[in-house]
């Protein structure tokens, strides 16, 4: 923990580090969140890297490429791994609402029925 206080401006706090689980995710919704979209993120990254390493593969061999691929392959395994971690952890604290990826989408609003012309003599 370490205290924060700068008189000049008013400001006191206390900052504490996150408190991990025997999981080492936090307990907290809003950082299991944050890491949700960075798993999500990095994943995306990774699959789009392995597919244009893949597509220069198919013009050229390249040894390193292939190996490149190799380790994200391997990394990608991890970090799926650790995003449907964190997903079971989120389930655990909203166990009543569950992700937003397995709740079904909303359904659309209606399209306001097309507007009717006025009868004659009474436009505007």
């Amino acid at each position: 923990m370490v205290e924060v206080h700068i008189p000049k401006r008013g400001i006191h706090g206390r900052l504490e580090p996150s408190r991990l689980d025997e999981d080492g995710l936090p307990e907290d919704l809003r950082e299991l969140r944050d890491l949700e979209a960075l798993e999500k993120k990095a994943i995306e990254h990774l699959e789009r890297s392995n597919t244009e390493l893949y597509n220069f593969l198919t013009e050229e061999e390249d040894k390193d490429f292939r190996e490149a691929i190799a380790e994200n392959l391997q990394v990608l395994e991890r970090k799926h791994a650790r995003l449907e971690k964190i997903l079971e952890k989120i389930l655990e604290l909203t166990p009543n609402q569950g992700p937003v990826e397995l709740m079904p989408a909303p359904k659309p609003a209606p399209k306001p029925a097309p507007a009717k012309a006025l009868p004659e003599g009474l436009d505007l």
